[in-house]
């Protein structure tokens, strides 16, 4: 969270968060140099709430208190690309395939992730699993063999942009056991209710995005008995959500992010495609705000080209991972 502190929000003075994104003016919880008293917001879709304020100093501990939770559910995908075919055996490097997260419902676990991100990753064989966790980074190596998972596509369009693009990776028990040893699933029965409740996007708390960052990968010097040896990471930090649409069978929340030099972020968010859009439930009281509760409110898949140092980043909401995942595993989808 070190680095989110201070690269995340660029530095940015504490009454400036508007500076992130344009849309800022529509969050619920604003920022300001000093918490004012409550008032009433419309809307787009006529829906009127109480607008909230909290400092970003105060923001920024409450992310500190999300983010190991959030890691705990969420992990990476690492594939082998063939380099050299010249040698007497093939030259095989690692790349970053996408982010996840781990759920479950009515006994069966999975990654959700997006689609294009499982149909790029081998039908067979080894994939590598990255586990982010609370105890910050270390080395470990994880396999998860694709000849013994089944993969299931939720939704996918033909335009990328628009969607859907929603996936499963659902696990069997012996890797279910192993991953339970480092990581934490979401479940998503008991969440249901509140999150298919049909709030507007900005209500209720902050929004995190979380998941790693090809750009931000790193070959580090090979450690004894290995060829190679990366460091994989990624971001995990507060971001506004301007926009929601539907469709008759999905729905869509968008994400702006700010990107590139100016901010000292990278200049692409690829890698976090299937990562996690997560709120905070927070609970006003006399000594401030204290985080609740943390939900999953949407699964990354498309980043839009550079403008004027932002991308939107679309992701599946509510309706998509509560109705359509949840039940399908539930075996009632």
């Amino acid at each position: 969270m070190h680095y989110v502190k201070q690269n995340f929000l660029a530095g940015l003075q504490l009454c400036s968060l508007e500076a992130i994104n344009a849309a800022a003016r529509r969050w619920t919880f604003r920022c300001r140099r000093s918490v004012k008293p409550a008032s009433t917001a419309r809307y787009d879709n006529g829906y009127i709430a109480k607008v909230k304020t909290i400092h970003i100093s105060e923001l920024m501990r409450l992310v500190e208190a999300a983010a190991p939770a959030i890691l705990d559910y969420s992990v990476g995908f690492v594939k082998a690309v063939t380099m050299s075919n010249s040698g007497p055996e093939p030259e095989f490097d690692a790349v970053l395939g996408g982010s996840g997260v781990l759920v479950t419902a009515n006994g069966r676990y999975a990654i959700l992730t997006a689609d294009h991100v499982i149909q790029n990753l081998p039908k067979n064989g080894p994939v590598g699993l990255i586990m982010l966790g609370r105890g910050g980074g270390i080395d470990h190596q994880f396999i998860l063999e694709m000849d013994f998972v089944q993969t299931v596509t939720v939704g996918r369009g033909e335009n990328e942009s628009l969607g859907p693009d929603l996936a499963v990776i659902i696990l069997p028990r012996k890797d279910i056991g192993r991953l339970e040893v480092w990581k934490t699933f979401y479940n998503l029965s008991k969440r249901k209710t509140e999150m298919l409740s049909n709030l507007p996007p900005s209500e209720g708390g902050p929004w995190l995005l979380s998941g790693l960052i090809a750009e931000m990968t790193e070959e580090l010097p090979p450690r004894r008995g290995m060829t190679k040896h990366y460091s994989f990471k990624g971001l995990c930090g507060p971001v506004i959500v301007p926009g929601a649409r539907s469709d008759e069978n999905f729905d869509y929340f968008t994400v702006e992010v700010n990107c590139g030099k100016p901010y000292d972020l990278p200049e692409s968010f690829g890698g976090c495609s299937g990562c996690g859009l997560w709120r905070l439930v927070l609970r006003e009281n006399a000594g401030g705000w204290t985080l609740d509760d943390i939900l999953l409110g949407g699964i990354a898949f498309y980043q839009s080209a550079l403008l004027e140092g932002r991308r939107n980043i679309e992701c599946h909401a509510c309706k998509s991972i509560y109705s359509n995942v949840e039940e399908l595993l539930a075996g009632r989808g």
